[in-house]
């Protein structure tokens, strides 16, 4: 009888028992925490086809993609000289006495040299402005066909290797994990390969920029500062962002537990019902929650005191730059809009490079999902099909014969055991259980 008054039959007081042994008495989910290092060469092998996909029109949106990208750096280095020369002509058209009050008649003479120039500077500063702004949905919207079809061809890739497996895998697999390492890590590759292209990349050439216009312009001291600060940043980011990976990983393990916890629990709902095991299944659901909220809380401290480390150096400095630069404006060795130009350059180079700490977490999250696959992917398959299979044998003489026939799928049970039979040709013979 089960918890409720109803009969059972033998098939589900064995799945009874299979979940008291395996689940009912689980209070917490025993999964390991084995780290997968991800082979570099594996990871790239992967990525090339995904760079340059099959396709004359994908290939065509990389390369629209890529043209875009130089443009936008081309631009990003043009917009602080342009903002530069605007208000060097302003300033030289105020020292001329342009300010000076005039007649209204000066409405009817033809435009001002000086308005004439300062027009075209600040429409070309406006129009690669917008251009800034709008080249990344651009550029999304373009690549966006290119992303599908890198994460399509993993996901069928994935789904193909899950059918190969043997039937041993999938009897002790846990759904609710695999189907969480299915969703999140055939995303990963294009991910990384977005942040990379896009973000980490760009900003790596725009700090190479910088420095090259400080040394062209003869302001060695403003390259220095500005290639020590960027160098100090990736590092305190490095160092404290591979101390947070551990946090992260943890925090991932967590999850993907909860998770799993709750689409067991509901895969299992008819067990559940049997042994009134509601209340017990929420609470290990809770406490699987109150677990990875803990780690939530844990990287968000760590994460905050990245963000001020990483807002110190950057701090420091712009500080220095800056009031280098104010010193040579008051000794007339720079103008104002050299003034102007630092402090834009270096926003500009600032403003990428907050992000910098934010896409490094991201990269390293995707290498944590990406981990999960490859486990995934290594599943060895057992049962391999023969390139060129054998014509089945006509059975004849003694028949077939099996004697003293073991088997299981998993050791702990055996499904055959010791297990003897002998069919004579022109035999029937059917199996049940």
């Amino acid at each position: 009888m089960s918890s409720f008054g109803m009969p059972l039959k033998r098939g589900e007081i064995c799945r009874l028992l299979h979940y008291r042994l395996r689940g009912g008495n689980q209070t917490e989910e025993q999964e390991s925490e084995e780290t997968y290092k991800i082979d570099f060469s594996r990871l790239l092998q992967q990525a090339l086809p995904c760079l340059w996909p099959q396709g004359l029109l994908l290939q065509f949106r990389v390369l629209v993609c890529v043209c875009a990208l130089v443009i936008s750096r081309i631009a990003n280095i043009a917009i602080p000289i342009i903002y530069k020369r605007a208000v060097d002509l302003l300033a030289e058209y105020a020292r001329d006495g342009g300010q000076e009050e005039r007649p209204a008649s000066i409405r009817q003479t033809p435009p001002n040299p000086f308005m004439r120039s300062i027009s075209w500077y600040v429409v070309g500063y406006v129009a690669l402005k917008c251009y800034m702004g709008m080249q990344s949905d651009l550029r999304n919207l373009i690549f966006t066909p290119v992303a599908q079809h890198t994460r399509e061809k993993m996901q069928l890739a994935v789904l193909r290797h899950l059918h190969a497996l043997s039937h041993r895998y999938h009897l002790t697999r846990k759904t609710g994990a695999t189907i969480h390492v299915i969703e999140s890590g055939t995303t990963s590759l294009q991910t990384l390969l977005s942040l990379s292209a896009f973000h980490v990349l760009p900003s790596l050439v725009d700090v190479a920029l910088c420095v090259m216009v400080f040394s062209f312009r003869a302001q060695g001291k403003l390259a220095v500062v500005t290639s020590v600060t960027v160098v100090i940043y990736m590092m305190v980011t490095s160092i404290v962002s591979e101390w947070r990976m551990k946090i992260r990983r943890r925090m991932q393990l967590l999850n993907k537990q909860a998770k799993q916890r709750a689409i067991e629990s509901l895969m299992n709902f008819e067990t559940v019902k049997y042994f009134d095991a509601a209340d017990h299944e929420v609470a290990l659901y809770q406490k699987a929650l109150e677990k990875h909220h803990k780690a939530e809380i844990e990287s968000e401290r760590s994460l905050f005191f990245l963000d001020a480390v990483q807002q110190l150096v950057m701090g420091c400095g712009l500080l220095s730059c800056m009031l280098d630069s104010a010193a040579r404006v008051l000794h007339k060795s720079m103008t104002v809009g050299d003034f102007v130009l630092v402090n834009t350059h270096l926003l500009q180079l600032y403003s990428p490079l907050n992000w910098m700490g934010s896409l490094y977490r991201m990269i390293q999250q995707n290498f944590i999902e990406m981990e999960q696959l490859f486990l995934l992917l290594d599943e060895e398959v057992e049962i391999k099909e023969a390139c060129s299979p054998s014509q089945a044998v006509t059975c004849e003489g003694e028949g077939i014969v099996f004697n003293n026939v073991s088997f299981a799928y998993e050791q702990e049970r055996p499904i055959l055991w010791n297990f003897s039979l002998r069919i004579l040709p022109g035999e029937k013979v059917g199996v049940v259980g």
